[in-house]
């Protein structure tokens, strides 16, 4: 399914005070996707654009780790707020709007983006935009999620993201880039209950992928579907995020 612009504002601009407590799995592939930049990527770029920065997460531990003397942040919903306390230098510039129609004013050395290139109406095609915004060499490091991406609730719902396979990043990636890694990877958490499940997607914004009115008899439902299928011996319920983490370099033009 294909999300609207203002169906994501609006369930993201709602979870901005909830989500940095709750985005356990963001913040797992945040890390992950740092660490892949410092052992394939460096650390030295002069200028880097961030998508979808949110509250300033990675934009934070991206200035702490990488030399730069340019910040260009860009997301969704007016976090202009957010990033003024959350990050620990000033000398970057915030655009609103959506990334796949922006027009940004520079040339990167990096463009990085975590968790949200899945909610594009074309990500794929995105590689390419990208392509024109980077400087010779210009690297992408991206980290989006699979199919199978939250598969307990999509098996229960019949809702979820249209995502991209690995196959298909691999292939669009090598028309303009070198791929310097490709990774697909499994992070599973466990809740207390279904309920707790729901409450965790709310609070990080992941709603936006259903817009329907939950009655109660359907929450219950919901909840004791979920506990039959993926409740452990202690109780817990599972939840599993499947994460895509990719670093690229523009190739040289012919």
């Amino acid at each position: 399914m294909v999300v609207t612009q203002q169906r994501v504002m609006q369930c993201f601009s709602a979870a901005l005070p909830t989500y940095e407590q709750n985005a356990i799995a963001q913040k797992q592939i945040t890390e992950d996707l740092l660490q892949l930049l410092l052992e394939k990527g460096g650390n030295q770029f002069h200028s880097v654009l961030e998508i979808g920065c949110g509250t300033g997460n990675f934009t934070r531990l991206l200035m702490q780790h990488i030399n730069t003397t340019h910040w260009d942040c860009n997301d969704l919903c007016d976090i202009a707020n957010h990033l003024a306390r959350n990050l620990p230098q000033k000398n970057y510039r915030f655009y609103q709007g959506c990334a796949e129609r922006l027009d940004f004013a520079h040339q990167y050395d990096l463009i990085a983006s975590a968790s949200t290139i899945q909610w594009f109406a074309n990500p794929l095609a995105f590689l390419q935009r990208c392509s024109n915004y980077l400087t010779p060499h210009g690297m992408i490091l991206f980290g989006t999620f699979a199919p199978t991406n939250l598969h307990e609730v999509r098996a229960l719902t019949g809702v979820g993201l249209d995502y991209p396979d690995l196959a298909q990043w691999q292939e669009t990636l090598t028309s303009d880039f070198s791929v310097l890694h490709l990774e697909q990877k499994e992070i599973q958490l466990k809740f207390d209950s279904p309920l707790s499940v729901l409450k965790h997607l709310k609070e990080t914004g992941v709603t936006a992928t259903n817009n329907q009115i939950w009655h109660y008899k359907k929450v219950a439902q919901f909840c004791e579907q979920y506990r039959q299928q993926y409740a452990d011996e202690q109780g817990k319920v599972s939840l599993t995020y499947v994460p895509i983490l990719m670093l690229a370099q523009k190739k040289e033009e012919i």
